[in-house]
């Protein structure tokens, strides 16, 4: 689709499912923005509450909005379909039952109008209630901030890496790259890699301001989906790996892949035995065998043999991770339990 980019606007993309009690606080907190040179788009993800009607009056009243209605699919393909009709400079991801502070674009494109980073990142503020608690910030002060051009910092960053809220991207980064669906979990882990790995010398700036709220609600999709989805994440990137043109990307997908597999082995092994669990692995067994000729290819020696040594002997890899964090024990001890009764051990 051919578009033309308009200067200076934000394309604010929010998808929306069944999230009626929520969704006025989050749309009046973007269109009250300062930063007023924005266009947002609402995707109904066939929500079958009243969310649908709300959008559809807030379009009515506010000429920057415009929504779309699909089939449900996810937030990804909503998230997609806003991508393709999105006319801005820059992109904003924003979920619809969070909200913003009123400088937070202002704040934003600033920021990255005098860092030049192609991803310009705030902290957030975790809210397990309706309140509205704003800091006062004041947009042309001295914002202190810091600019990360490492490709391996900002993949071992999990902020950075995980989460498409919280930021502003540039045209330019995102390119043609889309969401990916049908994974439920670690599809903002995704988009962020194939966002970061696929631009030469990427930059990312991140303000010491919590101008993004995000609601926990017990129905949060995060809450709801096995942890073991991740390793899902890691198939796509190993079965894509061609996508990625320079070996450092190369090198950093490898690396996050396998300390998804090694991860998904040691959490699948935790009180299980026999069939059961040699089923689980096989799925990260199977991983590991594509990956390994890309470790010997892309990576050192060292850490070729350490990778191999951490896959093949579990409980190594487990003493390590004990040594660096002693509360995993009562973590496994608990996961244990739970699994012994058939709690879900999410």
């Amino acid at each position: 689709m051919n578009k033309e980019y308009k200067n200076g606007l934000v394309s604010v993309i929010i998808p929306v499912y069944n999230v009626s009690e929520y969704l006025s606080r989050c749309l009046n907190s973007v269109i009250n923005q300062s930063y007023k040179n924005l266009e947002i788009i609402l995707v109904d993800d066939g929500s079958t509450d009243d969310s649908y009607t709300i959008c559809k009056k807030y379009e009515e009243e506010d000429s920057r909005i415009r929504v779309f209605h699909k089939e449900n699919g996810g937030a990804a393909s909503a998230r997609k379909l806003g991508l393709l009709n999105a006319c801005g400079d820059y992109i904003a991801m924003i979920d619809a039952d969070d909200w913003i502070h009123p400088d937070y674009f202002n704040v934003l494109v600033n920021i990255q109008k005098k860092s030049g980073s192609q991803i310009t990142i705030c902290q957030y503020q975790t809210c397990t209630d309706l309140s509205e608690t704003f800091v006062d910030v004041d947009a042309n002060q001295n914002i202190e901030y810091k600019v990360t051009n490492s490709l391996h910092e900002c993949m071992e960053d999990s902020y950075v890496r995980s989460y498409i809220w919280g930021r502003i991207y540039t045209r330019d980064v995102i390119g043609s790259k889309l969401p990916q669906e049908g994974i439920v979990m670690g599809e903002d882990t995704l988009f962020n890699i194939l966002v970061m790995c696929s631009y030469q010398d990427i930059s990312v700036s991140i303000v010491d301001m919590k101008l993004y709220y995000y609601y926990m609600r017990d129905t949060s999709v995060i809450h709801t989906v096995p942890y073991a989805d991740m390793i899902y994440v890691s198939g796509w990137l190993i079965d894509n790996i061609a996508l990625f043109c320079s070996s450092e990307a190369k090198r950093e997908v490898i690396k996050r892949c396998m300390k998804i597999i090694l991860y998904y082995a040691y959490y699948q092994s935790i009180g299980r035995k026999g069939d059961d669990k040699k089923r689980l692995l096989s799925i990260s067994d199977r991983q590991f065998k594509q990956i390994k000729p890309y470790l010997k290819k892309y990576l050192d020696i060292k850490m070729f043999v350490l990778y191999t040594l951490l896959y093949n002997i579990l409980p190594l890899y487990r003493l390590l991770r004990i040594i660096e964090d002693r509360s995993l024990l009562v973590w496994e001890k608990d996961i244990k339990r739970k699994r012994k009764v058939g709690e879900n051990d999410i």
